[in-house]
């Protein structure tokens, strides 16, 4: 299932903003989505398109970390400002809960403000363009 556009808010949990021209902003160091999903008996991949909050010459690195159910699935860390597709397998034992919990951390995010660009006080990690279960 691909969640993008207007789709992607039935999977927002916490720690995002509003829909804003095809993508939403992590609007804290942490934020979570939950998605149904049925049992699967075979390993089954996340893939997500995201793009870091970065400011050359001043906010020059970007981490994220994935958990899926609690457990560490994905880090990798951006020095440059890209859309990238992000890709992970998971475990088909995962999918016996129902749905899936995917926590993110962004140990690296900060505001427009602090880094004196703008006024915007949002706490600012990724753009998330879409979400899928392949």
């Amino acid at each position: 299932m691909l969640y993008s556009g207007e789709k992607i808010n039935e999977i927002l949990y916490s720690g995002w903003g509003e829909l804003e021209g095809g993508f939403i902003w992590s609007t804290s160091k942490y934020a979570s989505l939950l998605l149904p999903i049925d049992k699967r008996d075979d390993a089954f991949g996340l893939q997500l398109v995201v793009e870091p909050f970065l400011v050359a010459g001043m906010h020059s690195e970007q981490s994220i970390e994935i958990y899926c159910n609690g457990l560490f699935v994905l880090g990798h860390v951006f020095n440059k400002l890209e859309k990238k597709i992000l890709f992970t397998e998971i475990h088909p034992s995962l999918s016996s809960f129902g749905s899936l919990k995917i926590d993110f951390i962004f140990p690296d995010a900060t505001t427009p403000h602090t880094l004196k660009i703008s006024e915007d006080m949002r706490v600012l990690g990724f753009k998330l363009y879409e979400f899928q279960v392949l």
